[in-house]
């Protein structure tokens, strides 16, 4: 009897609520499918609208310009956009501070120029000292600020200084400066 009662036991277990609760997890499972993790999915994404880099991507090149340019004009080619390159040689007083300024080059809508002063020192930056002062009604030595600068079309005064000119032997010193 003792062995009888080991099988009914065993079969206790195995007839239990244990495997009932099995099988109703795999009918639930069947049901409702999970959500897989993966990145393997078959499931549809949501179309999005392109992005605007893909935009400028899909837009047709412009097409080059073959005017000829003018004298003392060229064209800088970049890779955003082309501007317009005028070589200048003329005197324009700043409207902020009121100083005059040697405007070498016109970039687009910027003067690229260099700072014209009496001050040997300015901001404890050393200035070039010029032979020649660019004003002939001014007998005081003239200095050059050394670094260039640029700035808007706006900014300056729209008439030049008359009778201002920078000497053969200034425009040599300043030379090197413009390349910068």
């Amino acid at each position: 009897m003792a062995k009888s009662n080991a099988k009914t036991k065993k079969t206790k277990k195995t007839t239990g609520k244990a495997p009932a609760k099995k099988t109703e997890k795999k009918v639930e499972s069947k049901k409702t499918p999970k959500k897989a993790t993966s990145s393997r999915t078959t499931t549809p994404r949501k179309t999005t609208t392109p992005k605007k880099a893909d935009k400028k991507k899909a837009t047709t090149p412009k097409k080059p310009n073959l005017k000829a340019p003018t004298k003392n004009t060229a064209r800088k080619t970049d890779s955003k956009s082309t501007k317009k390159i005028e070589k200048r040689d003329e005197f324009r007083t700043h409207k902020e501070n009121g100083h005059p300024s040697y405007i070498y080059q016109k970039v687009g809508s910027r003067y690229k120029y260099i700072g014209i002063t009496h001050s040997a020192v300015t901001q404890g930056v050393k200035n070039i000292r010029l032979d020649e002062n660019p004003n002939p009604k001014d007998k005081s030595p003239a200095y050059a600020r050394p670094k260039p600068k640029q700035d808007k079309v706006k900014k300056f005064k729209k008439t030049t200084l008359p009778n201002w000119k920078m000497s053969k032997l200034d425009k040599q010193k300043i030379k090197p400066l413009t390349k910068k």
